[in-house]
């Protein structure tokens, strides 16, 4: 939660800013800025997680109203923290493996 909160982390944006990755694009869809926005209201490769938040928050999904959302009700907490646990561990893995594979890197579909 922090990570998209605070804008750091393997967003494709922080890690281009900091010198570890050649581009800031997102290596799930491949648009051209992968960042916690991105990723938490666009990226067609967490539309089945997307959907089970925009299901709790009710109403259109932004940082704010997910925030507004996690503080006041338990489940939405709960709906949140699955959502960015599961995504962030995605991104997390598909970064590792990249680095692995040296300074070019590799686009990895999470599915």
């Amino acid at each position: 939660m922090t990570q998209i909160i605070i804008e750091h982390g393997c967003f494709g944006t922080y890690l281009f800013r900091i010198g570890r990755a050649p581009d800031p694009n997102c290596y799930h869809c491949l648009a051209a800025s992968d960042s916690p926005e991105h990723t938490l209201l666009k990226c067609p490769a967490w539309i089945v997680e997307r959907k089970t938040l925009r299901d709790v928050i009710g109403r259109r999904l932004s940082l704010q109203t997910i925030i507004e959302g996690a503080v006041s009700r338990r489940e939405t907490w709960s709906i949140f923290s699955t959502f960015c646990n599961t995504v962030m561990r995605s991104k997390e893995e598909a970064q590792r493996l990249r680095q692995a594979q040296g300074p070019q890197g590799v686009r990895v579909d999470p599915g």
